[in-house]
């Protein structure tokens, strides 16, 4: 199915659409973090759209890395899609929300000291459409959560910047199922269908939009 809608959607001139995916990078027990597993799975297996340019950046597990990547990043992507492994969780999970609140050690050695992220802001919601997570949900039912605690540590903090900077930006945070300690684990495989789905139903959420506002 997933390779049917995106055979269609090549089809399509789009007026380049831009779209980000990040992971992060080793950490603690972490050789290689699982959600550079699924974000290296999705680009090798990813054929290009004519009018569709995705970006893959694989990220240290730092508060400055972070800090510095949004920093220097287009400002004009249509869609930022962030991957980070869930510790300990059997499932994917679709994060709703972002907090502001920054904690735990980096690989640096520094501290978020349970500190807001963003001095006197608010928490934020994720600006992905619910209907596609829905669609994508139900097409992995057995396979997929939603979740509206991202925690608190890096994964909260790209997703609380990326909603922060990135207002014109439709963004999403996903966490990565730790296939690699927790038994009955969704594969990689099957997470990086989930992803491909989710930037696919995307690129056709907007294809719909573009033919409403023609």
């Amino acid at each position: 199915m997933i390779l049917s809608r995106l055979e269609v959607l090549r089809g399509i001139n789009f007026n380049d659409m831009k779209i980000l995916v990040t992971a992060f990078g080793s950490f603690g027990n972490f050789k290689i973090n699982p959600s550079e597993i699924v974000l290296l799975e999705v680009k090798h297996k990813w054929q290009p759209i004519v009018g569709v340019k995705i970006d893959f950046k694989v990220l240290d597990v730092s508060f400055q890395s972070v800090r510095e990547f949004y920093s220097l990043i287009d400002q004009e992507y249509d869609l930022i899609l962030n991957l980070g492994v869930a510790s300990d969780e059997q499932k994917t999970r679709f994060e709703l929300k972002a907090k502001n609140k920054m904690d735990g050690e980096d690989i640096n050695g520094v501290n978020g000291g349970d500190a807001e992220i963003i001095e006197g802001r608010k928490d934020r919601e994720t600006t992905f459409p619910i209907e596609i997570l829905h669609s994508v949900h139900n097409e992995f039912i057995d396979k997929i959560i939603f979740s509206s605690d991202a925690g608190s540590y890096l994964c909260n903090y790209i997703y609380f910047m990326g909603l922060e900077l990135y207002l014109k930006a439709t963004v999403l945070f996903i966490h990565i199922a730790d296939f690699q300690n927790i038994k009955g684990s969704v594969d990689p495989q099957s997470q990086s269908e989930i992803v491909t789905r989710i930037i696919a139903g995307f690129i056709d959420y907007r294809k719909d939009s573009i033919i409403l506002l023609a």
